[in-house]
């Protein structure tokens, strides 16, 4: 293994220890000594990667969350243009991606978890929400809404569908999950707002 491997390969175990861990402990009373036990890395290896447990969950919930922004849509100007497969392929992309980070998520918005990335999950999915509402700005004005009140409710409801997903991950599936979210966007809060027919 080289150099960058062998970096990668601590943070590995580092996020894997800290994800076992946090099963029964707020990630506020995870020690380093407790952190590097566990996953087998050394305390100065920890130190060589990370500034302190602030600085290593940080690192841990901003790359989680970020890779949320993997499945972002088109170009702005072309999302008019979705089609309901399409639609419903990208939120079922961010079901799978959930999926295969789930223990992740689980354990950062769970009862132990930190609230950095509880912070950091409400700002890619307002992100999101804006980035899809934008073209209708001016249609929503004429309605006396603002494209940040409407994206600030829809994520919301996303978080709480997330949340759902996450708590009954064994009986949901990631496409019947890309349908609800789809649904309630489309038929509910964007029929609603007078911006599609659906």
């Amino acid at each position: 293994m080289n150099n960058q491997q062998k970096k990668q390969y601590s943070r590995d175990c580092l996020a894997k220890a800290l994800i076992g861990l946090m099963e029964d402990k707020d990630i506020a009373h995870i020690s380093v000594r407790e952190l590097c036990r566990a996953a087998g890395v050394s305390r100065s290896t920890f130190y060589n990667l990370y500034d302190d447990m602030d600085a290593f969950a940080d690192t841990i919930a901003k790359e989680t969350v970020q890779g949320l922004s993997a499945y972002r849509r088109k170009p702005i100007d072309q999302i008019r243009f979705f089609s309901k497969e399409e639609e419903i392929g990208f939120y079922d992309t961010m079901f799978r991606y959930l999926d295969e980070n789930y223990s992740v998520f689980r354990a950062m918005l769970g009862p132990h978890g930190t609230p950095v990335f509880g912070h950091y999950m409400i700002e890619i999915t307002i992100s999101n929400c804006k980035e899809l509402l934008k073209p209708y700005e001016e249609q929503l004005r004429k309605k006396d809404l603002t494209v940040d009140s409407l994206a600030y409710y829809m994520a919301s409801a996303h978080l709480g569908l997330i949340r759902y997903y996450l708590e009954r991950h064994d009986s949901c599936t990631s496409g019947y999950m890309a349908r609800l979210v789809h649904l309630f966007t489309y038929a509910g809060v964007m029929t609603s707002a007078g911006l599609v027919n659906y």
